[in-house]
């Protein structure tokens, strides 16, 4: 069961609202990450850092201070219930987000970071690529084996080398063709 709540009681459905409490609020997901994390800006008590780890419209910062790549200095001068917004630079119409270690650095500073995160999503995808690729290489390989093993026992003889790197490019180029 879920409950449909406004974005302008969004703090306090979350309860997002006790005193002395920090909070790392992560969003995620397809549409409306910016519209969430402005309205969370809105409504948050203390200092407030809202963020990206990725990249958004430079237009997108509603008229909040912006702060680019803030040293500690920088970090200490958000005043109390002041919301900010930060960025590691701009090129062309692309706000660049901060790495996520940045994110967590602030927390001795301000109550509240708030960062649009998809881009996490990105690098969980190529990892998924990059495994995918290994796994395949090391399938490829055992394949092979396999195939030289079989082949030593049906003619009953140790296959020399030359003939094995000629068996393994013969197995490769047959098995590319059967590729994931």
């Amino acid at each position: 069961m879920f409950e449909i709540i406004s974005l302008t009681s969004l703090v306090k459905s979350l309860e997002l609202d006790r005193k002395g409490e920090n909070h790392l609020i992560s969003l995620v997901g397809g549409g409306g990450k910016t519209t969430l994390l402005h309205a969370l800006g809105k409504q948050l008590s203390g200092r407030t850092i809202l963020t990206s780890t990725t990249k958004m419209g430079s237009d997108q910062n509603n008229d909040l201070r912006t702060l680019m790549k803030p040293d500690a200095k920088a970090i200490e001068s958000i005043t109390n219930n002041e919301t900010v917004m930060i960025w590691k630079k701009i090129v062309g119409e692309k706000a660049i987000g901060v790495e996520k270690q940045t994110c967590d650095s602030w927390f001795s500073y301000v109550d509240h970071v708030v960062v649009e995160a998809d881009g996490q999503l990105e690098k969980a995808k190529n990892q998924i690529d990059v495994e995918k690729d290994k796994a395949l290489l090391e399938i490829r390989q055992e394949v092979v084996d396999l195939s030289i093993e079989v082949a030593e026992k049906i003619i009953k003889k140790t296959v020399s080398k030359e003939d094995n790197a000629k068996i393994i490019d013969e197995s490769l180029t047959n098995l590319k063709n059967y590729e994931a």
